[in-house]
């Protein structure tokens, strides 16, 4: 990897969540999930709740910054969802260098809501030319 392991990799990006982002997601990538799509039977999560794919798009986008300025060929996302994504949140991804070091470099790989809570966090790996 180019980055050096003392280098401050660290990125932020930023989603406004929409009802309609919700239902285009759901509807584009399928699922069953009422809760993606139905207001009613969404009420008893606190209204609409985002897909967990859609809550990753934006560490995607950086690490796949990250991936092509490096080199990688290959990265792997590990993630733990905490809270639900929903309608009218403003939700910010970031990812840090952990460690760069025999062509991997690990990052820790998070998303908060509006509010400041945790609703993502995990490590993601990018290795290989």
């Amino acid at each position: 990897m180019s980055s050096s392991a003392d280098e401050d990799v660290s990125q932020r990006a930023a989603q406004a969540v929409s009802a309609e982002g919700i239902a285009a997601f759901h509807h584009a990538f399928g699922g069953s999930n009422a809760i993606h799509v139905d207001p009613e039977a969404a009420k008893a999560h606190g209204g609409l709740v985002q897909h967990g794919m859609r809550t990753l798009f934006p560490v995607f986008a950086l690490l796949a910054r990250e991936r092509l300025s490096a080199g990688a060929r290959r990265m792997r996302i590990d993630a733990k969802f905490l809270a639900p994504v929903r309608a009218g949140d403003a939700l910010e991804a970031s990812i840090a260098l952990e460690s760069n070091e025999g062509g991997q470099a690990t990052f820790e790989v998070a998303a908060t809501n509006g509010a400041g809570s945790k609703v993502m966090a995990g490590r993601a790996t990018l290795t290989g030319r």
